[in-house]
């Protein structure tokens, strides 16, 4: 019995998080930037379709990825899920850290390099140029 009444008040907050998602979705439609956006459509659709018994996550996952992505393929459907499991727990998108590393190393960014510059630069006095 334990087991039943666990699975039906899963079932209802898996309701509840969806119709959240739904109000989400239409509320800041246009404060959401597009990657966000088609992340928490997929994720509607994701779980919209678990919910109405269609077995099998992969399916169900290929199904939302075909319907939000022009490039549908398993890397996008393993997202899906991912996207979905992390939403139904924190109630949020993970942060993305695309475009956010350094690629390059620059000397400027050096502390001990900009001392040594600032000091050179002070003891040149009013002398210095641009080409110097």
């Amino acid at each position: 019995m334990d087991d039943a009444e666990d699975e039906e008040q899963n079932l209802l907050n898996l309701n509840e998080k969806i119709n959240i998602l739904k109000i989400e979705l239409k509320e800041q439609q246009k404060l959401l930037t597009v990657a966000e956006y088609n992340k928490k459509r997929a994720i509607l659709e994701y779980l919209t379709r678990l919910n109405d018994n269609e077995k099998g996550k992969m399916k169900v996952s290929m199904k939302a990825t075909q319907l939000v992505f022009i490039k549908s393929g398993p890397y996008k459907a393993r997202s899906i899920r991912y996207w979905a499991n992390y939403w139904l727990k924190y109630n949020h998108l993970s942060v993305s850290n695309q475009g956010k590393h350094k690629k390059i190393i620059r000397l400027i960014d050096n502390e001990d390099i900009v001392k040594e510059c600032h000091t050179w630069i002070r003891a040149q006095g009013e002398t210095i140029t641009q080409l110097k």
